[in-house]
């Protein structure tokens, strides 16, 4: 199998058991997946598919063993989904070279962009809150303590990713566009 296969399927596993261990909320290392994907992997619809994997597998996972008593579907669920795949795409974007400034940029855009996709979403898809301005500030306001778990752990997965993926690249000489279409810079 080649090796890049088991990249995907280490990052995906990895993914599942940091969503399936205890962790403060919204801590996952799927956004930081997701730009790593969008730096990295030549074929652009596997870095879209990867996260989405990824969340569907613990989301599997997390409703058996952990919340059974949750639905899988839950309302507004494909707002995180389109989250992830708007990180992506706009990581497609931002990675045209990879430097700690671009990725800096990455986790706060990613960041500050799944906050107000997944908000929006639950506004929209959630009864509590009414169609309302000032029911979407309600939703906008209640996701504040949540941003917190996802920038911080994608400030940490992405430096872990990152960097481990540019220790690997410097120490086996492999050229950059083994994995990836962007080019590595310091």
């Amino acid at each position: 199998m080649n090796k890049k296969y088991w990249l995907f399927g280490l990052l995906i596993v990895a993914a599942i058991v940091s969503r399936l261990i205890p962790h403060m909320h919204n801590f996952s290392p799927i956004l930081a997946i997701s730009l790593f994907g969008a730096a990295y992997f030549q074929n652009k619809k596997v870095a879209l598919v990867v996260p989405l994997a990824a969340t569907f597998l613990s989301d599997v996972l997390l409703r058996q063993f952990v919340y059974p008593d949750y639905a899988l579907f839950y309302e507004g669920w494909y707002f995180q989904y389109i989250a992830y795949l708007l990180i992506v795409i706009s990581g497609l974007g931002i990675f045209k070279k990879v430097n700690l400034g671009r990725i800096a940029l990455g986790t706060l855009s990613g960041t500050i962009l799944f906050f107000l996709v997944s908000n929006f979403g639950s506004w929209l898809a959630l009864a509590m809150y009414p169609k309302t301005l000032s029911g979407l500030v309600s939703a906008y306001t209640a996701g504040i303590p949540f941003i917190q778990g996802t920038f911080l752990s994608t400030v940490l997965y992405s430096v872990v990713l990152f960097g481990a993926y540019r220790l690997y690249a410097r120490k086996f000489s492999v050229a950059t566009s083994d994995i990836q279409g962007a080019t590595i810079s310091s």
